[in-house]
């Protein structure tokens, strides 16, 4: 969605278009002009509904300010494009349809391949893709002759770790975590790091992290020159939980696998965030 934000602060921003296009849904902003540079408006509605709202604030001045939010119905979505595709004159009908289909008579146009699974995993790491992590979860634990399936995920990962360190206490309910019902401790995931080291897909993993300083959602931490490129780790964020997991280098040249984690924290983002990496800091310049 792009929004057309007024110079005076407060005022209310202007809906100019969206991508794709929706001729079934009203979108009534409230978003307001702000003096901040942040992206704070989110789009609201439900699947069905044909009118939809948009809350919040961008930063003032914006004749076209870009934001995001879920597709409804993104199956219905994709069949318009395909036969907007086929039929540009719009004579293809989508519906949907709950009767049988004999998937015998279609006939296959094109095929798109997946990237490989070390590609899927840079993105997911370096930008945190929840919706890419919960897929690749999902995928984890599928067969040739099954579907997509939490319950057979969480299945194979307790199998596979308990194999290999204590899931106590260890509770994983989905791939993106997300989930206020996940559990999992600062002792589990130094476990995981100390396994993806002595790992054959080490160098691969270590490369999909961010740097400190230098890439991903890392590259405004850790900048001082001293600091630049010592940090590979992945951070999570929910509202009164922030973590970073990961691997320093050391001024005396070790190597060292961190956990840092913040349940219910009552200061604001920035000043835990600048914590955690002063104490992040202190171990590189200490060590």
């Amino acid at each position: 969605m792009f929004l057309k934000s007024p110079d005076q602060i407060g005022s209310v921003c202007e809906v100019v278009r969206t991508d794709p296009v929706f001729s079934d849904i009203r979108f009534q902003s409230s978003v307001k002009a702000a003096a901040s540079r942040k992206d704070s408006a989110y789009i609201f509605g439900y699947p069905g509904s044909t009118e939809w709202e948009v809350r919040g604030s961008i930063p003032a001045s914006q004749s076209s300010f870009r934001i995001k939010g879920a597709l409804p119905f993104p199956g219905i979505r994709l069949g318009e494009e395909v036969a907007a595709l086929l039929s540009p004159g719009g004579k293809i009908d989508v519906k949907i349809s709950s009767r049988p289909f004999n998937y015998d008579r279609l006939i296959k146009l094109t095929e798109i391949e997946s990237p490989p699974v070390r590609e899927i995993i840079q993105v997911v790491n370096q930008k945190s893709h929840n919706l890419l992590a919960d897929h690749l979860f999902l995928a984890a634990g599928r067969t040739e002759n099954t579907a997509y399936y939490w319950d057979v995920s969480r299945h194979h990962f307790e199998k596979f770790w308990e194999e290999r360190l204590s899931l106590t206490p260890v509770r994983i309910l989905d791939g993106s975590g997300l989930s206020p019902k996940n559990l999992v401790s600062a002792d589990f995931m130094v476990g995981v790091l100390k396994f993806m080291y002595q790992s054959s897909n080490f160098d691969l993993f270590r490369s999909s992290l961010a740097v400190g300083g230098q890439s991903g959602t890392l590259v405004h931490m850790w900048k001082a020159p001293a600091l630049q490129g010592k940090v590979m780790a992945k951070s999570g964020y929910m509202e009164g939980t922030l973590g970073y997991c990961g691997y320093i280098y050391t001024q005396k040249g070790d190597f060292l696998a961190f956990s840092v984690m913040v349940n219910q924290m009552t200061n604001d983002l920035p000043i835990v965030r600048q914590s955690i990496e002063s104490y992040i800091s202190d171990l590189i310049i200490r060590y």
